[in-house]
């Protein structure tokens, strides 16, 4: 479901040197995001306790998991958005258990793409003021192991569709390593399995600045434990390098809310391009061939070479940087046309959002 009111956040101006050598200004909008396991959003006083935290933090996201309702109306949003969030998409409760909710302040945000899971609901976030987009997904995560490979695969596959930077929000409901808890205790078969998803698909683990667990039984002697994080992608990161995850005080909930703030940001990296420099440097074959034939574990199929070819993307963007500065010159077009395998690598990379596309159909 989608609604519409305003206000929040500001808009820095970046410049960057493009491949021709202009100079090229973005607008890129700094923001910040509420991401909170609230254990029902029936209580009116959790929904004041999510309108004081949007109002103080002037958040212009707000990610809600086990929010046990079935419906989410205005009425709630309203509440909840102290006049800064106004649109919204939720995933339903089942029974008593579960339920995600998405809020944002449209006057900055527009949702273009929408995609329900099993456990997670993903919205495609389009900047109005500058175009560029990026998709976020809330998490709660299944308490079952067998059911969490359910989660990796769709988190991966609605990755794979969009083919844009990703956030992945929420808790999981698991752990990575042993000290992600206080008592400690044994590294499980499920935290393997979440931390070897994460390295397979490049995400990067944000650090809570202020806070080592995220949960607690609330009992005299507590269990504690870090069930909640935020995920990003390298090419997300890259366009928020001042973004930081901060644990805010706990209330209302056995879970701590988490701030995700970007203080800061880069333009997005724009469509690529094999520069036909490339091929007349010395050793690109070799780095090619390494980046394609290093892991690419648990994935198969036309998913498994979508994923290479993304990391091959990155890889030659930042060796181009590396060649570029090293050589003092941007070096486009000077050494002619690229070779015949330069030219069919050049069409596999521009044709990976077609099969990612693919992928996610």
């Amino acid at each position: 479901m989608l609604g519409a009111s305003s206000r929040g956040g500001r808009v820095l101006k970046h410049g960057v040197l493009s491949e021709k050598g202009d100079w090229v200004i973005h607008c890129c909008l700094m923001f910040k995001c509420i991401v909170w396991n609230i254990r029902g959003l029936n209580d009116p006083t959790k929904r004041r306790a999510i309108r004081d935290l949007v109002a103080t933090h002037m958040a212009q996201i707000c990610c809600i998991q086990e929010t046990k309702m079935e419906v989410v109306d205005r009425r709630i949003v309203q509440e909840l958005g102290a006049g800064l969030l106004d649109e919204w998409a939720f995933k339903e409760a089942r029974g008593a258990a579960g339920g995600i909710l998405f809020c944002w302040n449209s006057s900055y945000w527009r949702v273009v793409d929408r995609s329900v899971g099993r456990h997670s609901l993903s919205i495609l976030l389009e900047d109005k003021q500058t175009g560029t987009k990026w998709g976020c997904s809330g998490v709660y995560g299944p308490h079952e192991d067998a059911e969490r490979a359910t989660l990796w695969e769709e988190l991966s596959s609605i990755r794979a569709q969009w083919g844009v930077p990703v956030t992945f929000m929420g808790d999981f409901n698991v752990l990575r390593r042993a000290e992600e808890r206080n008592r400690g205790g044994e590294v499980s078969p499920a935290m393997v399995q979440f931390s070897d998803w994460i390295e397979e698909e490049g995400l990067i683990d944000l650090p809570i600045s202020n806070h080592a667990y995220t949960w607690s039984n609330m009992r005299e002697e507590p269990s504690l434990a870090r069930l909640d994080r935020i995920l990003v992608d390298d090419e997300w990161e890259s366009t928020h390098p001042s973004c930081f995850v901060q644990g805010l005080p706990r209330a209302v909930s056995d879970h701590i809310p988490l701030l995700l703030t970007s203080e800061a940001g880069r333009p997005m990296p724009g469509p690529f391009r094999f520069a036909s420099w490339w091929c007349e440097v010395e050793g690109i074959e070799e780095l090619i061939r390494g980046s394609w034939n290093s892991s690419a574990s648990g994935l198969r199929g036309a998913r498994r070479v979508a994923f290479k070819l993304r990391r091959l993307k990155r890889v030659l963007r930042e060796w181009s940087k590396t060649v570029r500065a090293a050589r003092g010159k941007v070096m486009g077009g000077q050494a002619g046309h690229p070779n015949q395998s330069g030219g069919a690598l050049q069409k596999s990379l521009q044709y990976q959002e077609g099969v990612e596309a693919y992928l996610g159909g």
